[in-house]
């Protein structure tokens, strides 16, 4: 996905997030076919679309403008458009996906540019400087993820497939309302 926006933005000044999202589907696909059927391409695919698609939606509640709010709105609204890939593919909701990862996402972003700027640091033989900070926020992540994996009580197995067509059918009147706004034809 991201080689494709930079190409974009190499050769057009303004690039559309939806057709490079489906252009860089489309090559994926054609490399490998049967990509499309792993749950790791449907999953980071499928949270792009709730990014692109659905979040300028929800975005609009937070009138104020506060960043933690828009923080949870966008991390909610992903959560909630892949539980029918979750619930198809794993057969349970976790509850406490939303909270957990409102606390493991900021830590991991900070653990992967802090892993980053060390790689960095290893060309000058300067990456000790950052081992003992990479190794802390490594524990800190290992420990949190087992945390809330041990919680009881906070999924539940769900074995009805059929939340993912509700899913499909709500996704597909926003676009065809989206769709109807734009469309000249109509008078208010």
């Amino acid at each position: 996905m991201a080689i494709v926006y930079l190409l974009g933005k190499l050769f057009y000044e303004k690039v559309d997030l939806g057709k490079t999202l489906f252009i860089s589907a489309i090559v994926s696909s054609l490399i490998n076919p049967t990509v499309i059927f792993s749950v790791s391409f449907q999953l980071s695919y499928g949270a792009m679309i709730a990014i692109i698609y659905i979040f300028p939606y929800i975005r609009k509640i937070n009138y104020k403008k506060l960043k933690i709010l828009d923080y949870i709105l966008f991390t909610t609204t992903i959560q909630i458009f892949l539980m029918p890939i979750t619930v198809y593919y794993f057969n349970t909701i976790q509850f406490l996906s939303v909270i957990s990862n409102l606390i493991l996402l900021p830590l991991a972003s900070f653990y992967i540019i802090v892993n980053y700027i060390a790689l960095f640091l290893e060309n000058f033989y300067l990456s000790f400087l950052l081992k003992p900070i990479v190794e802390i926020l490594y524990k800190i992540l290992i420990y949190l993820i087992d945390f809330f994996s041990e919680l009881p009580y906070l999924s539940v197995e769900y074995i009805n497939k059929n939340l993912i067509y509700i899913y499909v059918v709500v996704f597909v009147i926003i676009v065809i309302y989206k769709n109807m706004k734009k469309s000249p034809l109509l008078v208010d």
